[in-house]
């Protein structure tokens, strides 16, 4: 007992020492761990502003590249990545200049920049208006006359020494922060070692007490196992870690909103599985166990705080943290609880939506009890009705309806009670001072959190103006009705007429043409018997030549014309044979001529014989012919199938197509090439046979590179074909 008592004083005074040690390194460590943490924010702000000055130069850049596509091209496209530059730049110059009026970058350098970045925008923007105005040449010539460039290299020297000047400040901050943590290391470590010789010393002491302490400790065991059982039957999640920490626990629902499972994630740093971000800026949030092992105290998330689980699943949440320690005493670990708040936040956001919906409809909303008192009055209500909201609240709806109507509304209040289905109706309202108005009601009951009908909600609107149109409505259908069966007799006789015309202007006009050609092949042959000038020779052969093609450009009006207004019934066709029987019968399509390739079976499709023969025999040819010359046509041809549509392709070797020249490719006479023989009236034919049979045609093309076209029909089902 005497030693016992001699030692006490001893003990206590070691622990004092020991605790004033740890008190010292906590002080230390909280003033370095501020200092790091404010050169952090000052390192932060530092690559900012670097990252600004890279954006503004890389923006100068952009600007300059879509100004010379611009000038060199004449293409409008190059000035969308020019404008969007043009804005970045001014946004860019105007946070530069808020950095040097704060003290972050200096003044005159960074007035100095902007100015050169001014100027650099300007002579840009003069040679796009140039290039605007017409005055291509002379926008060039400013361009190479170097300008441009000796400002974009001042502007890079300016650029280049602010950024030299903040990387230094960066690379001393760094110092700075790694400094910190050093000193914040040596101090644990010292901190450490003298604790340890502290412990060695009161071994031997609790040695005497080990027998106590496993009782205890396997009390603590079945604490702990009821606390585990606790904390993985609620609903939230629960992570604990220790003063590091590092994660010791995580409960089921912290697996699935983390990803994690508690094994894997054991003994990992809380950022590596607790991934939190800001909603709004996607910046990462602090680590609140390391805030709560700074300050010892408990913290709260932030609003608008997102979970990025392992998989890069995203949940809203809200959470809190807290330190875990004995009454009285030191810290041992921290308890972080967190919970899905995704439904809660919708729920608010649908409740905010809908009371701004409320607030601001031009109809008016009013609830009321089952009572019929007025409980919520809507602006637009006040509008309508003339009443303010503290005029009706509290008040009987049978303020705003007329004596003929309130049976009406007590049967439908018994409705509303009995939880009966509502319809819209039309009914009258009394607005203030008794003035009636034509109102659509749209009735809907209110109900507790138990399921009771304790209300409901009324939405009025006005239908004056309806009910006027309608009655204006009513005095003109027989007027327009007779006005359209007038028009529509008028049009089918126009219609009827052109056609008429059509034919026989393109039927009149192929005489004299065919005469033409006789006469002039007579003239040919009678100038190769009579040893004829050639110059004469020449001229009806040129003669001929002409009357041919303006023959081949009648008669592909005549198709075109006859593919826009014959009424042709579609009905199962065998494209598979169709095809084969084109390439067999049209002498352009000979194997001799051309290899042309029908991979597979084409399947049978809706349409109509002679439409199709038309089409394909348009877009075989085209494939043959468009080839580079000396180049033997290779045409493929196949079909791919879908639920109900069949797309044929017919990829050629050819010369291809510029994809600028799509568009307008089956437009009328669009010839694109002139060194070819041609209407420039086939591919409008194939586009316009096609849609007669409810279709879609396209092309997929570049030029050297060859062309694949497809045409989409309905499918014909295996039961209809004959």
């Amino acid at each position: 007992m005497t030693s016992l008592n001699f030692s006490r004083p001893k003990v206590i005074r070691v622990f004092m020492l020991a605790a004033s040690l740890l008190l010292a390194s906590l002080l230390v460590t909280y003033f370095v761990g501020e200092h790091a943490l404010a050169s952090h924010r000052r390192i932060a702000a530092i690559r900012s502003l670097l990252s600004h000055l890279e954006v503004f130069i890389s923006t100068l850049k952009d600007a300059e590249t879509g100004q010379r596509g611009y000038l060199l091209t004449g293409d409008e496209r190059f000035l969308e990545p020019y404008r969007r530059s043009l804005a970045t730049a001014h946004d860019e110059m105007a946070t530069l200049r808020a950095a040097a009026a704060s003290g972050e970058l200096p003044a005159e350098r960074v007035d100095a920049m902007v100015q050169l970045a001014e100027e650099k925008l300007e002579e840009l923007g003069k040679t796009v208006q140039m290039r605007q105005d017409g005055e291509g040449d002379r926008a060039l010539a400013r361009v190479r006359s170097g300008f441009g460039r000796l400002v974009m290299d001042k502007i890079r020297v300016e650029v280049g020494g602010l950024a030299t000047a903040k990387e230094a400040e960066l690379r001393a901050a760094l110092n700075y922060a790694e400094s910190a943590v050093t000193i914040r290391t040596l101090t644990f470590i010292g901190t450490s070692v003298l604790n340890l010789a502290f412990l060695g010393w009161a071994c031997r002491r609790i040695t005497r007490e080990m027998v106590i302490r496993e009782t205890a400790e396997l009390e603590n065991v079945r604490q702990k196992e009821l606390l585990a059982t606790s904390l993985s039957s609620i609903g939230d999640g629960v992570i604990l870690t220790d003063v590091n920490g590092g994660i010791t626990f995580l409960n089921p629902e912290a697996e699935r909103l983390t990803g994690w499972k508690s094994a894997e994630a054991s003994g990992k740093y809380l950022p590596e599985v607790f991934r939190i971000i800001n909603e709004t800026s996607r910046e990462a949030v602090e680590n609140p166990v390391e805030k709560v092992l700074r300050l010892g105290t408990t913290v709260g998330l932030a609003n608008h705080t997102i979970l990025i689980s392992r998989g890069g699943g995203e949940t809203a949440i809200d959470d809190s943290a807290a330190p875990i320690r004995q009454p009285g005493g030191p810290l041992f670990g921290v308890v972080l609880v967190f919970r899905d708040f995704t439904a809660q936040r919708k729920a608010e956001e649908d409740r905010t939506r809908l009371a701004a919906i409320v607030e601001f409809s031009s109809d008016a909303i009013f609830s009321e009890n089952l009572e019929g008192v007025i409980q919520t009055w809507n602006a637009g209500a006040e509008r309508m009705f003339g009443y303010s909201a503290a005029e009706t609240i509290g008040k009987s709806t049978s303020l705003l309806i007329p004596e003929e109507c309130r049976v009406d509304e007590a049967q439908l209040m018994e409705k509303i009670r009995t939880g009966q289905p509502l319809i819209q109706f039309e009914t009258v309202r009394l607005a203030k001072g008794s003035r009636r108005i034509p109102v659509m009601i749209n009735v809907s009951p209110h109900r507790d959190h138990d399921g009771q009908i304790v209300g409901a909600s009324e939405i009025l609107h006005d239908i004056t103006e309806i009910l006027a149109a309608r009655q204006t409505l009513a005095r003109g259908k027989e007027e327009l009705e007779g006005l359209v069966e007038e028009r529509t007799t008028r049009l089918t006789e126009m219609v009827t007429e052109l056609q008429q015309l059509s034919y026989a202007i393109t039927h009149d006009m192929r005489a004299p043409l065919r005469a033409m050609s006789m006469f002039a092949q007579l003239l040919i042959e009678k100038s190769l018997n009579g040893n004829r000038p050639k110059d004469e020779l020449n001229y009806c052969r040129r003669i001929l030549t002409g009357a041919n093609r303006l023959d081949l450009l009648i008669r592909d009006a005549l198709n075109y014309s006859q593919a826009v207004l014959r009424e042709l019934p579609l009905e199962p066709i065998d494209l598979s044979g169709l095809l084969h029987g084109l390439i067999e019968t049209y002498p352009n399509l000979n194997p001799d001529v051309a290899d042309i390739t029908i991979e597979g079976r084409v399947p049978w499709v809706f349409g109509n014989e002679s439409l199709l023969t038309e089409c394909f025999s348009n877009l075989l040819g085209n494939a043959v012919k468009f080839v580079a010359p000396g180049v033997r046509p290779k045409v493929r041809v196949w079909g791919e199938v879908s639920e109900e549509w069949a797309r044929i392709w017919i990829q050629d070797n050819g010369i291809g197509i510029d994809p600028r020249a799509h568009p307008r490719l089956f437009g009328m006479f669009q010839k694109l090439e002139s060194g070819y023989e041609g209407t420039g009236i086939g591919l409008a034919i194939v586009r316009k046979v096609v849609e007669r049979m409810g279709g879609k045609v396209g092309v997929e093309s570049v030029p050297e590179q060859g062309s694949r076209f497809w045409v989409e029909l309905r499918i014909c089902p295996t039961d209809t074909r004959s």
